[in-house]
């Protein structure tokens, strides 16, 4: 029997399923703009094991 027995794919999941979790417009200009002023910083570097910050 499937887990996923008598789900119903909405038009709101539909949209959740579509979303990128990173590297979205808004991000990647703010990103291009704070290089442009000289600033350097690391994404989603890992900080201990099973870690992220």
């Amino acid at each position: 029997m499937s887990t996923h027995e008598g789900w119903v794919s909405t038009p709101w999941s539909a949209q959740l399923r579509g979303r990128r979790v990173r590297d979205t417009e808004p991000e990647k200009t703010l990103r291009s703009a704070v290089h442009a002023l000289g600033l350097r910083f690391r994404l989603h570097r890992k900080v201990a094991p099973r870690c992220t910050a």
